[in-house]
């Protein structure tokens, strides 16, 4: 099994604990190679095709920048499912992919009267890289051999040193662990991007939010999972190891780009919470 060195944890640790399924996010680019004005391309219904930033230029090295994003997808998606923590970190191993997160060994520790008394988990945020593609110099290349990979760039949480937090949550007696981790292109692909659209590649995000609560009458601890992210790229949600969500960035709409875009010079663009909430209950065995 991978080791996850780094830990986190908060309250009194010790003793027997509870142990909750694993959470991770992939975040990746969809290897589009069909150009966004041919009528038969996976992308040209979406809203990329009509936006400013898609516009053609008659400088070099600048306009169509969704065009040459595309070019610079992740060919293998996140697969549905990964036998194990050995297989994701397999997966992320050619680091083929722009982000990837993982909360593993989450544990829950009680008190001698039932209450959570603590938690802890382990935990891993990986840049990926940006490949680069003769198309995403020239959109009108045909050319989709694969030159080599920009690595990326990425910090955990608001400050580049900060580590996920586990606070108290009073109101439902339990502990809200969150991991959030903020990534970009690579240095070569950022300075690109500002010779395309005239600034820096805003950061995007990713975050996970697990609420633990406190023990139920028939000895059941509750918890609930949500994912929050940026429009873009695309995002694939695990829970023990098992796909169960997708954020797919081909279904944004022009606000959801358009603010994506706004959030240029380097600083976060703005994100929201997926809709969907994962519920479950681990049971206490005296």
């Amino acid at each position: 099994m991978p080791n996850y060195s780094k830990k986190i944890q908060s309250g009194h640790c010790e003793g027997s604990a509870l142990i909750l399924p694993e959470v991770a996010c992939i975040a990746f680019i969809p290897f589009c190679y069909d150009d966004l004005q041919d009528a038969g391309s996976r992308i040209y219904p979406t809203a990329y095709r009509s936006s400013r930033y898609e516009r053609p230029s008659p400088w070099p090295l600048s306009g169509r920048a969704f065009t040459r994003l595309f070019a610079t997808g992740n060919r293998d998606e996140p697969p549905s499912h990964f036998s194990d923590s050995r297989g994701f970190d397999a997966f992320l191993r050619p680091e083929n992919f722009r982000a990837a997160m993982v909360l593993h060994d989450i544990r829950v520790y009680l008190g001698p009267d039932g209450t959570l008394a603590g938690v802890s988990a382990e935990w891993e945020n990986r840049p990926g890289s940006t490949p680069v593609r003769p198309r995403a110099l020239n959109p009108e290349s045909e050319d989709d051999t694969l030159r080599g990979c920009s690595p990326g760039m990425g910090k955990t949480g608001p400050g580049a040193d900060e580590n996920p937090t586990i606070t108290p949550d009073p109101e439902a007696g339990g502990y809200v662990l969150r991991n959030r981790y903020m990534f970009k292109i690579g240095r070569a692909g950022d300075w690109m991007n500002k010779w395309i659209t005239r600034h820096r590649a805003p950061f995007c995000y990713v975050e996970i939010e697990y609420r633990i609560e406190r023990m139920r009458s028939d000895f059941m601890v509750p918890f609930s999972i949500r994912f929050s992210g940026t429009a873009i790229p695309s995002q694939a949600y695990y829970l023990s190891w098992q796909r169960r969500g997708l954020h797919d960035m081909l279904m944004d709409d022009d606000e959801e780009i358009t603010a994506f875009m706004k959030g240029k010079k380097c600083r976060e663009a703005p994100g929201r919470f997926r809709p969907e909430r994962w519920h479950g209950t681990v049971e206490v065995r005296l």
